[in-house]
């Protein structure tokens, strides 16, 4: 129901599909099994040739639905979902309190023709799909929607709607992507619930506040392709954590004084067993190998995919260029941080970029009888200019 949601344009990815089925709790049983258990559903799907890999991903991570497979879900479900790619001009006048799930994607000159207000009368939806040129007034609010579990927009100028995002006493499910928002609400620890928050293609910087660190529930942190300045202090008591992309490496926090000491390091992520998926980025501000150590990568041994990468060295692919910018002293440091990020031996994905060490790490280059990646079934290496 959830993938006849989405447009034909948009990528279908596995994790974010089972994401929202586990938000609206669709999945019974034990907490730790839920995202393995929509796994096998989703390829159930696949096995039925209700949707199609996209062989684009390994592992049939992501999928396409044909265009009748699609048709025909919207006819299904058309008692409570509901897709809309224009808007129609009987819009106002359909049944608000059957319709549980909402999606709206509106391209060019056709997001003029957008009540809001007209939105607003769907009160009883459990998820809104909104995609596309919306604009919001001050007087905008999203406090209408009180059973929402489920909140995607794309590309929507949504500032106005960020200190309401915390009337969503019920909201799982939070994803945001190319909007205008620079930061996240200082009350979204009121969003007791919140257990997935996604925050993609953002230029600005974009402000975590200190109350997310109240949110016990909270099963993934995607801030992948967006500059956020840092995750605040405290993060490791967020144990139930089973994914963490874009996580941005802070810079050596020592020194009382100093304003950094509000972030957090990589030696937090020590206390977080359970992640499944782990993306480092900015990993060159890391000042010490000690850091790396306490991360304890090697021990999460639920941990499938990383993905580490440092991102001030986007030089052009020029040798000359690289060894210029970089010091040896540079290199040892990254060398070493590298050489503590072992993986445990469960890791089925790695991805390294940016690297500027002048070896890999060690741990990849252990004869094959003795090495950790002994379950390894995908490996990019990107940019690794000096090794």
């Amino acid at each position: 129901m959830h993938i006849s949601l989405f447009s034909r344009k948009t990528e279908i990815h596995r994790a974010m599909v089972v994401n929202m089925w586990i938000s609206e709790g669709f999945f019974h049983g034990s907490s730790n099994e839920q995202e393995e258990l929509g796994k096998e559903y989703f390829n159930e799907l696949i096995s039925r040739n209700l949707i199609e890999p996209d062989h684009k991903y390994a592992e049939k991570s992501a999928c396409t639905m044909h265009d009748v497979v699609r048709s025909f879900a919207h006819y299904i479900s058309r008692d409570e979902a509901l897709a809309i790619h224009e808007v129609p001009t009987n819009f106002g006048d359909l049944d608000s309190a059957k319709i549980r799930r909402l999606s709206i994607e509106i391209r060019g000159s056709g997001s003029n023709k957008l009540d809001w207000s007209v939105i607003q009368k769907h009160k009883s939806l459990r998820t809104l799909i909104l995609d596309g040129c919306i604009m919001f007034t001050p007087h905008d609010s999203l406090s209408c929607f009180s059973r929402l579990r489920t909140l995607y927009i794309v590309g929507a100028r949504i500032g106005e709607l960020v200190d309401s995002l915390c009337q969503l006493k019920h909201l799982r499910f939070l994803r945001l992507v190319s909007t205008d928002i620079s930061r996240l609400p200082e009350g979204i620890d009121k969003m007791k619930f919140l257990q997935y928050i996604t925050l993609r293609n953002y230029e600005k910087s974009v402000q975590i506040p200190s109350s997310i660190l109240k949110l016990w529930q909270l099963r993934c942190l995607d801030f992948m392709d967006t500059e956020v300045s840092g995750v605040p202090r405290g993060f490791g008591g967020l144990t139930n954590l089973k994914e963490i992309l874009g996580f941005p490496a802070h810079m050596d926090t020592t020194g009382a004084s100093s304003k950094k000491n509000d972030w957090c390091s990589l030696e937090e992520l020590g206390t977080i067993s359970q992640l499944r998926w782990l993306e480092l980025n900015k990993l060159e501000n890391v000042s010490a190998s000690f850091f790396a150590t306490k991360a304890r990568l090697a021990s999460k041994e639920h941990l499938t995919t990383l993905k580490l990468a440092c991102t001030r060295t986007h030089l052009p692919d020029t040798r000359v260029l690289f060894d210029d910018a970089i010091s040896r002293d540079n290199q040892q440091i990254i060398e070493d941080v590298f050489d503590e990020l072992c993986p445990p031996p469960c890791l089925a994905s790695l991805s390294i970029k940016g690297y500027f060490g002048c070896r890999l790490p060690r741990w990849m280059m252990f004869p094959t009888s003795v090495a950790p990646l002994k379950g390894l079934k995908s490996l990019f290496l990107q940019n690794l200019a000096c090794c």
